[in-house]
């Protein structure tokens, strides 16, 4: 693991930019699906939802963002198949143009796949799995534009941790699969000495608290800061398609 002394030092004034990165994605104006965001995912996920409202409500644009996110779900839900279905659902009633997902945190588990029981650790799990990932994706794009897909951070308990960069690892090759952006978190919380931490160096060199004393979750100020990278993503595909359109040629009849 790589040491990440100053992290705040790199991140300098990141949550005073936080409204000004909302607000440069977007004019002014009513609110519309093209500037909605739906969140998925589990507990993480909500407070990634929760970052998104705190912030976007404060703006101009018409910014707003749709909790689909639920406390212990996961990729190796039970009813998985049908949850599917009900993303068709959640889109016609609230129609979004970007996606932000964050998976993972009840995951590490076995669970069955068409019939067949999958244990974790083995290349049936990790299959079974990426196959899932690779589904939701799939869904996601055909009712979004764009989805971005954050990974997951550093945890405390040693076998926590190795699932996580497991599972992030597998996130990466769906994104790419995909073409779809993928947020990597984990470099970002990591201590001074290259482990889990609750707190980071500030710029000033106060010790600043970004994460829950459960090893797990993060307080506010760390929920900030994903929301920022993940906004920063949007804000690349909104770019990237403003560039497209105006490399457009005018097809208007001539006069």
């Amino acid at each position: 693991m790589r040491r990440n002394p100053g992290f705040f030092a790199r991140w300098a004034g990141a949550l005073t930019l936080l409204m000004l990165a909302f607000a440069a994605v977007s004019p002014a104006g009513a609110q519309s699906p093209a500037r909605n965001i739906a969140v998925y995912g589990d507990s993480l996920a909500e407070g990634v939802w929760d970052a998104f409202t705190r912030n976007l409500k404060r703006e101009p644009g018409g910014w707003t963002a749709t909790r689909r996110s639920s406390i212990g779900t996961g990729l190796t839900r039970s009813d998985f198949s049908a949850w599917l279905d009900q993303i068709d659902a959640d889109f016609d009633a609230n129609p979004a143009r970007h996606v932000v997902v964050m998976f993972g945190l009840n995951d590490l588990r076995d669970f069955r796949d068409d019939r067949r029981g999958r244990v974790y650790g083995t290349e049936a799990w990790n299959a079974a799995y990426a196959k899932r990932v690779d589904q939701l994706i799939a869904r996601l794009r055909a009712k979004a534009d764009d989805v971005v897909w954050i990974g997951l951070p550093v945890f405390r308990k040693p076998e926590q941790n190795d699932g996580a960069k497991h599972l992030t690892s597998l996130y990466a090759e769906a994104a790419a699969r995909a073409r779809i952006a993928f947020v990597p978190i984990y470099d970002d919380f990591l201590g001074p000495e290259g482990a889990f931490t609750t707190h980071l160096a500030s710029a000033d060199g106060r010790r600043l608290q970004v994460r829950g004393d459960d090893g797990l979750h993060f307080i506010g100020t760390g929920y900030d800061i994903i929301a920022t990278k993940a906004m920063a993503a949007i804000r690349r595909f909104e770019a990237g398609q403003a560039e497209a359109s105006a490399r457009l040629p005018d097809t208007a009849p001539p006069r």
